[in-house]
C-alpha cells in the first residue's frame, strides 16, 4: 500500500513539471523568435511548475503516506502478538476507513481470543460440574436433568478439543518422522566419516612403517660409513708407517752409494743397487703421499656423509614423530566419530521410540474422542429418557469419571496455549 502512495505522488509530481515543460513549449512555438524575454518567461514558467509539482507531492505525503506510519506501527504490533493496540482515527487523514478496518479487525480477533480461552476454561469447568453432579445425582434428579444441558455442551466441546489435539499429535508425529530420518542420514554420514577416518589412520601407520624402515636404513647406512671411516684413518696410519719406511730406506740406499763411491771399482755394482733401491724408496714415497691425500679425501667426503647422515637421521625422526602423532590424532578421530555415531544411532532410536509413543498417544487421542461422542449421545438419552436415569447411574458416574480426567488433561493442554 505504502508503494502504491509513493508511486502516485511521484507521478503526480513529475506530470506537474512535465505540464509545465509542455505549456512552456507550447508558448515558444506560438510567439517564434522574441528574444530573452520569452526565454525567461519559459523559466519562470517552468520553475513555477516545479514548485508546483513539489506542493502537490508534500500535500499528498501529508494526506496519504503521513498517516501510515502509525498503520504500519500498529500492524507491526498486531503482527508481535499484541492485538489491543488501536490508531487514533483522528490522525488517519484520508485513510480513515482503513484505520477503522484494521482496528474492527484487531477488536474480532481479541473477541476470538478471548472466546477460545473461555471456552477452554468452561470445558474444565463444565467437566468438573459434571463430575460433583454424577455423585449427587442418585438423590437429586432435578440437579441431573440441568447438568445434563451443561454436559452435553462439554462433551461437544471436548470433541472438538480432541479432534484439535488429535491433528497436533498427528503433526508432531510427522515431525518427530522427519527429524528420525535426518538422524538416520546423520547416523549414515558419520559411519562413512569413520571408515574414511580408519582409512586415514591406516595409510598413517603405513607411513610410519615406512619412514621407520627408511629410519632404520639409513642407520644401517650410517654405521657402514662409521666403519668406512674408521677403515680410512688405519689406512692413513699404514701410509704413514708406509712413508716413514720409505724415507729410511731412501737414507740407508743414499749412505750405501757413498760407501759404494768410496770403495771405488769394487763398489760399484753396489752402487748401482742402492741407486735403484733409492729410486723405489722416491717412488713409494710419492706413491704413498698420493695415496695418504686421496685417503684424507676419502675422510673428508666420509665426514661429510656421515654428517649428512646424522642430519637426516635427525630429519626422518622427526618425520616419524609428526607421522606418529597424525596417527594418534586420526585414532582420536576415529574414537570420536565412533562415539558421535553411537550416540546419533542413540538419538535415532529415541526419537523412533518418540515417534512411536506419539503415534499410541494419537491412538488414545482417537479413544477419548470416540468417548466424548459416546457421553455426548448418552446425556441425548438420559435427556429423553430422565425415568430410566437411575438404573443408568452408576454408569453415567463411571462416565464422569473418564470425563473429569479428560477435563483435566484437556485444561492443561491449553494451559500451554495461554502461556504462548
Amino acid at each position: 500500500m505504502t508503494f502504491s502512495l509513493m508511486r502516485y505522488i511521484l507521478r503526480s509530481s513529475s506530470s506537474a513539471m512535465v505540464g509545465g515543460g509542455l505549456v512552456g513549449y507550447c508558448l515558444l512555438w506560438a510567439n517564434g523568435h522574441h528574444g530573452m524575454n520569452l526565454w525567461l518567461n519559459v523559466l519562470i514558467f517552468v520553475g513555477c511548475a516545479g514548485i508546483l509539482g513539489a506542493l502537490i507531492g508534500g500535500l499528498n505525503y501529508k494526506r496519504f503516506v503521513a498517516p501510515m506510519i502509525p498503520i504500519m506501527g500498529q500492524l507491526q504490533q498486531m503482527a508481535d502478538g499484541d492485538l489491543g493496540v488501536r490508531v487514533d482515527e483522528s490522525q488517519a487523514g484520508e485513510l480513515k476507513h482503513v484505520v477503522r478496518s484494521i482496528n474492527h479487525m484487531g477488536e474480532v480477533w481479541q473477541g476470538v481470543l478471548q472466546q477460545i480461552m473461555q471456552s477452554a476454561s468452561q470445558v474444565a469447568s463444565s467437566s468438573q460440574e459434571l463430575y460433583a453432579t454424577a455423585q449427587e445425582s442418585a438423590s437429586v434428579a432435578e440437579t441431573i436433568s440441568s447438568a445434563i444441558g451443561q454436559m452435553a455442551a462439554g462433551a461437544n466441546s471436548q470433541v472438538e478439543a480432541a479432534e484439535g489435539s488429535r491433528q497436533e499429535l498427528q503433526q508432531v508425529h510427522q515431525y518427530m518422522a522427519d527429524i528420525t530420518e535426518l538422524l538416520q542420514e546423520v547416523s549414515r554420514a558419520a559411519a562413512s566419516l569413520t571408515e574414511k577416518a580408519g582409512q586415514g589412520n591406516q595409510y598413517v601407520q603405513e607411513a610410519v612403517n615406512i619412514i621407520r624402515q627408511a629410519s632404520d636404513s639409513v642407520s644401517e647406512a650410517a654405521a657402514v660409513v662409521d666403519d668406512l671411516q674408521t677403515r680410512s684413518h688405519e689406512i692413513g696410519d699404514i701410509l704413514d708407517m708406509i712413508t716413514h719406511l720409505a724415507s729410511q730406506t731412501n737414507l740407508l740406499a743414499l749412505n750405501a752409494a757413498i760407501e759404494a763411491a768410496r770403495a771405488g771399482e769394487q763398489g760399484r755394482s753396489f752402487s748401482v743397487v742402492a741407486s735403484d733401491v733409492r729410486q723405489l724408496a722416491v717412488q713409494s714415497g710419492e706413491a704413498s703421499r698420493q695415496i695418504g691425500a686421496l685417503v684424507a679425501k676419502i675422510q673428508q667426503d666420509t665426514a661429510q656423509v656421515v654428517e649428512m647422515i646424522r642430519t637426516m637421521m635427525s630429519k626422518v625422526q622427526k618425520g616419524l614423530d609428526a607421522v606418529r602423532l597424525a596417527g594418534e590424532v586420526f585414532q582420536r578421530i576415529v574414537d570420536a566419530t565412533r562415539e558421535v555415531s553411537a550416540k546419533i544411532h542413540q538419538a535415532s532410536a529415541s526419537s523412533t521410540h518418540i515417534a512411536d509413543s506419539f503415534q499410541q498417544v494419537a491412538r488414545s487421542m482417537d479413544e477419548m474422542t470416540d468417548i466424548a461422542r459416546e457421553a455426548a449421545d448418552n446425556t441425548k438419552q438420559v435427556a429423553e429418557a430422565l425415568n430410566k436415569q437411575l438404573a443408568a447411574m452408576q454408569k453415567l458416574f463411571s462416565s464422569s469419571e473418564v470425563l473429569n480426567d479428560t477435563a483435566n488433561r484437556l485444561y492443561e493442554a491449553m494451559g500451554f496455549f495461554r502461556k504462548t
